[in-house]
């Protein structure tokens, strides 16, 4: 671990300053000004007598520390690595948030004892948990109310009114307890399976909608004088133990008053029929089934007919040839399909048509794996796809959940939620010196692990390697995603020489792709980003049109393109890359021949 910097040698990094700091400000960062220190993460401070435009770095911190004290506002920190930062204040403390920019690897974010919270920037949609504790919170910030946050804990706070419409529609976890509430009204919170009400002084809880999976419901030492909820909640609130000390009882009702944990609560919606009124309903229902049926057998084969017409005009079910197959092999994932009122999509994530959804209060990634224009081929092949996935097990890969769908064209998967979203979208949001390559060299190491197990172990070819189909995670690290139905124009930019003259995948194209990989990781830049169309021009070109997708995808054919590399590339990565990159497959190293070497490298480089 790195040490901190000397006194006496931050006294001399006064520099122009990015940020606008208050007298006695003190404000922590992640950036360029901590990087003069040798540190990734500090605390900057205005320089005395100098100007408002000038600051210091008056202290750095170890790159293992995740809480930090006596902070009052929080900067640039997207070359901060750890999953959780916290931030402890004290009563009269206030925290200002106005230059605050999260890296993506932040997925908890916790202020402990702030008086006030200011100027809250929108929150990334890779923070899925938010922590303002034991402060003067009053209200909910809007920026707050419009994340895609699955977790608060808002204990020891001063709320006293809350409206449900405030917070995240996501939440699926909130802490209330200790806060100053005495009525929640029409309390909707549908995806709520975790709600802590302990130590408020309320009074009323009316219309209270949760979960019908909620899991934890907690109010302890409350006295309510009313207390009504939905039918779904009453019936998922018997299954669990009272909460100590909870009274309330339901003096006025305009439901049914029903007994919950021994007392009286009010319930909306209808009563389950008792087992005699199913029974006579079902022998009702079949004596009317029977005087019916002679009816309908006789126009059995008719509507046949108008279905079969039906589906074949309809448009968003039409599969225009191979539909008949491509029924057949949609049916082939029937054990894997998941009930689509379980699934509910959030926002849409970064990489492709890829979403963050719920699946029984779990957080979880959702792809939709074709489009309206979709062929009958492209949906058969993504379906042999999803069922190749079905088959792989490793904790190197995007793990799958199932799958569901109306009808094939909107096939829905249902994978493990990555909270740092997809490399290439991180590589491009920060540039090179904001990442270092101690965690490169770990992302590379895990896709190298997922092509070990897929060649060697699963003897299957990924044939997709690049930056977009590698997730990251604050605690998981790196995995290689199986899916990509559909691949980008550009994607040939990412295919071994071989392949683009029609040669079929294999797995010396992966380990080409993987040269490729080190190529963006070095550069954050797609392959051949800046190709020189003429050895003897001086000038780099964008390759933006098609014209010159085509000119380079030819070079790439004959050998004569070349990735490039930055001269701050590490020897060892470039060294590596060259080995991957080589024209002839079989001179290419193998998954396994890379891993030791990087195991070797990792032991002796990173100890």
């Amino acid at each position: 671990m790195r040490a901190m910097v000397s006194t006496a040698l931050l006294a001399g990094l006064a520099s122009a300053c990015k940020y606008t700091l208050s007298a006695n400000a003190s404000l922590l960062a992640a950036d360029t000004l901590c990087l003069a220190a040798r540190s990734a993460v500090c605390a900057v401070t205005p320089v005395a007598k100098v100007g408002a435009d000038t600051c210091n770095v008056t202290k750095t911190f170890l790159d293992a520390q995740t809480t930090f004290v006596d902070m009052t506002m929080v900067g640039d920190v997207r070359s901060y690595m750890a999953p959780t930062l916290t931030l402890q204040g004290d009563s009269k403390t206030t925290m200002d948030l106005g230059a605050m920019m999260l890296s993506p690897s932040i997925r908890t974010l916790a202020f402990q004892g702030y008086d006030v919270i200011s100027s809250w920037p929108a929150l990334p949609t890779t923070l899925t948990t938010l922590k303002i504790q034991q402060g003067g919170l009053a209200s909910i910030p809007s920026t707050i109310g419009s994340s895609s946050l699955t977790s608060m804990d808002l204990s020891g706070s001063k709320l006293a009114l809350l409206d449900s419409g405030s917070l995240p529609s996501s939440l699926t976890s909130l802490n209330l307890a200790g806060n100053q509430l005495t009525r929640l009204a029409a309390f909707d919170m549908v995806h709520l399976t975790t709600l802590t009400l302990d130590k408020n002084p309320l009074t009323t809880i009316e219309n209270l909608r949760l979960s019908s999976s909620v899991s934890s419901f907690s109010c302890e030492q409350c006295a309510l004088s009313s207390f009504s909820m939905d039918r779904s909640t009453y019936d998922a609130l018997t299954k669990l133990s009272a909460p100590t000390g909870f009274t309330f009882a339901a003096p006025q009702c305009d439901g049914n008053v029903e007994s919950l944990w021994g007392m009286s609560a009010c319930v909306h919606g209808s009563k389950p029929l008792k087992t005699s009124v199913i029974i006579a309903g079902c022998i009702g229902g079949a004596v009317f089934a029977a005087v019916v049926g002679f009816i309908a057998v006789r126009h059995v084969k008719r509507k046949r007919e108008v279905v079969k017409r039906a589906r074949e005009n309809d448009a968003a079910y039409v599969l225009q040839v191979n539909d008949v197959q491509t029924m057949r092999d949609v049916d082939q994932l029937a054990a894997f399909r998941l009930p689509l009122d379980q699934v509910v999509v959030l926002d849409r994530l970064s990489t492709g048509d890829l979403w963050k959804g719920l699946f029984e209060g779990h957080v979880v990634s959702i792809r939709y794996l074709f489009t309206s224009t979709s062929t009958a081929s492209e949906m058969q092949t993504g379906i042999q796809q999803v069922l190749a996935a079905t088959r792989l097990d490793s904790r190197y890969l995007l793990s799958l959940h199932g799958v569901s769908w109306t009808t094939p064209k909107d096939l829905m998967v249902v994978q493990e939620y990555m909270d740092t979203g997809d490399l290439q979208t991180y590589l491009r949001n920060l540039n090179a010196q904001q990442i270092t390559w101690r965690f490169k060299t770990k992302v590379v190491q895990h896709v190298v692990n997922a092509l070990c197990y897929l060649h060697a172990t699963a003897n299957f070819v990924h044939g997709h390697v690049c930056a977009a189909n590698v997730l990251l995670d604050g605690v998981k690290g790196a995995k290689l995603m199986m899916l990509d139905a559909q691949a980008p124009a550009s994607s040939f930019r990412y295919m071994a020489p071989e392949v683009l003259r029609g040669d079929p995948f294999s797995a010396a194209a992966d380990i080409f792709a993987l040269g490729l990989l080190l190529s963006e990781l070095d550069t954050h830049d797609v392959p051949y980003g800046h190709f020189w169309l003429d050895g003897d021009d001086d000038e780099s070109v964008d390759f933006d049109g098609d014209e010159e997708d085509k000119r380079l995808m030819q070079r790439i054919k004959d050998g004569d393109a070349t990735p490039v590399f930055t001269k701050a590339c590490p020897p060892w990565v470039q060294s590596l890359a060259i080995r991957c990159l080589d024209a002839d497959p079989a001179a290419r190293p193998t998954a396994v021949q890379i891993q030791d070497e990087l195991d070797h490298f990792r032991a002796t480089e990173f100890a």
